[in-house]
């Protein structure tokens, strides 16, 4: 198993056509040869595309610090590689996480419509909010209202955090992925079958629980 330690990634994607693509990983290995000789440097992970309609390839570059990162980001080595890019291929846009990479790092690439992302919320929070008032808020009556709501928010947007929603995103990335017009039955089937188990959720909440 490799643990990934770095501190700081960039996320380059480049929109490769399906003729260039050995050119761009040539041109990719070279470049991390490159980067590689920087102090800080901790490698370079590379993504192609999932489909063909979708042309994006994506690097991912660790560096132990901020200050390592960018003296890569700005070094004429670099602008050399860059300037080497064939028209075709020399488009890229860039993100820098400052923590390395996060949970929900597909979502930086491929931010998903509001309401998409809204309903996946509504899905994880609907049932936590719940569970967390049934089980945990009776047994922290005595500290008072206003703790007790601190506390229990504070458990729920917890669970949500670092257990649920880092989980139905993963569950859900077709469905989030989804957003262009070929797809629209996709985005249309999923979004029923969320509003569907919402209602559910609700008829079980209601029969057996209040």
């Amino acid at each position: 198993m490799h643990v990934n330690t770095a501190r700081t990634s960039a996320v380059i994607v480049h929109p490769v056509p399906t003729p260039y693509a050995d050119c761009y990983l040539a041109w990719q290995q070279a470049i991390t040869a490159t980067a590689a000789q920087f102090q800080g440097y901790q490698g370079t992970d590379v993504y192609p595309p999932e489909s063909d309609r979708n042309p994006n390839w994506i690097a991912v570059l660790h560096f132990a610090d901020p200050e390592a990162l960018q003296r890569w980001l700005d070094s004429p080595q670099r602008a050399e590689m860059l300037a080497k890019l064939p028209p075709e291929i020399a488009s890229y846009s860039k993100t820098v996480l400052i923590q390395g990479f996060a949970p929900w790092f597909t979502q930086l690439l491929h931010k998903p419509p509001s309401w998409k992302m809204a309903l996946t919320v509504l899905l994880a929070l609907y049932p936590t909010s719940l569970l967390v008032n049934l089980l945990i808020t009776p047994h922290l009556q005595g500290l008072g209202r206003a703790s007790t709501i601190l506390i229990g928010n504070a458990i729920g947007i917890a669970l949500l955090q670092w257990g649920i929603i880092p989980r139905l995103t993963r569950v859900l990335k077709p469905w989030l992925s989804a957003n262009n017009s070929h797809d629209r039955h996709i985005s249309v089937l999923g979004g029923a079958a969320i509003v569907s188990i919402l209602l559910f959720l609700a008829y079980c909440f209601d029969r057996w629980l209040f």
